[in-house]
């Protein structure tokens, strides 16, 4: 054998050798110093029905109010007996003014006494308020809605009450939006442009009534827009991206910075007009430290 031609097919041999180790030892090494891959809450884009709602601190109130005044000046009214929050019957007696007659005070309503103006014994004035009885099977829904908010709603639009103390969602429309603004301070001490925004009961079961009484509390759901079959990102997904909007679309546990286009949005999510398909997994509330090509590892979000 050639001398020659024996070592060059060693040397051949032997570089084949030194570039597999090299690339074992390269390969070894990635696996070793590879970064971990971020564990992240992950959601799919979703396809279905969008719904925009207002929502805010609600109230229930009678739309059926009487206040009982005093007939004359100068009758002395007896001691008042019954108290706020009593029933009465319509007919029953509640006070009694005497002066040079006597003339008892009846309620003209079955329903509930919501303030005694004053139930000491004394004189009183013509027009003063003694009383004030609500129908309790007449109540309203109650919304103090921002001014900038009220404007986006319209007598028709569905309301829905929840969290007033029983099962289930209490339904509503709207019946009348004020055009009479008021300022009213806010749990932080800013004061607010606000508007009476009220609701009429289209499905309540008369039990229901028995239960709840004037200035009961509520969470109040206003549906100012409503649209079918729509792509749907949630709003946890949605971060800043230059003048728009983007996300980080979950591909092949890659975290990719993706610009979309959203339009209506509520609370809980975005009409998605352009971006990823449907099914495609996002990162939800993702960390300022996770940055474009990220290894992440996603986990399904509860709810």
């Amino acid at each position: 054998m050639d001398p020659v031609s024996s070592s060059i097919r060693w040397k051949r041999k032997a570089y084949v050798l030194a570039g597999i180790f090299l690339a074992s030892l390269a390969g070894l090494g990635w696996l070793i110093w590879k970064p971990e891959a971020i564990a992240v809450d992950a959601a799919p884009i979703t396809r279905g029905e969008f719904t925009m709602e207002i929502r805010a601190d609600g109230y229930f109130r009678s739309k059926d109010i009487r206040i009982l005044s005093a007939f004359a000046t100068g009758d002395i009214m007896e001691r008042i007996q019954v108290n706020v929050g009593d029933r009465v019957t319509k007919g029953q007696a509640l006070t009694t003014l005497y002066w040079d007659r006597r003339l008892i005070v009846r309620s003209p309503v079955d329903g509930v006494i919501t303030k005694v103006f004053r139930n000491s014994t004394g004189p009183v004035n013509r027009g003063d308020p003694l009383l004030e009885i609500m129908d309790p099977k007449q109540l309203e829904v109650v919304a103090e809605l921002l001014t900038t908010d009220a404007v986006k709603v319209r007598p028709g639009n569905k309301v829905l009450a929840s969290d007033w103390g029983g099962p289930g969602l209490l339904h509503a429309v709207v019946s009348r939006v004020s055009r009479a603004g008021f300022v009213k301070q806010s749990a932080l001490g800013v004061e607010e442009e606000r508007t009476e925004v009220v609701a009429e009961f289209t499905e309540v079961q008369p039990a229901t009534l028995k239960n709840i009484g004037s200035r009961f509390h509520n969470e109040v759901r206003i549906q100012i827009a409503k649209v079918d079959d729509v792509l749907k990102v949630p709003i946890g997904a949605l971060i800043r991206h230059g003048e728009g909007w983007a996300v980080f679309q979950i591909i092949d546990e890659r975290a990719i910075l993706t610009p979309v286009e959203i339009g209506l949005r509520n609370n809980d999510e975005a009409v998605l007009e352009s971006g990823p398909s449907e099914g495609a997994a996002v990162i939800l509330y993702p960390a300022d430290s996770i940055q474009d090509k990220d290894r992440v590892r996603g986990v399904q979000a509860a709810g």
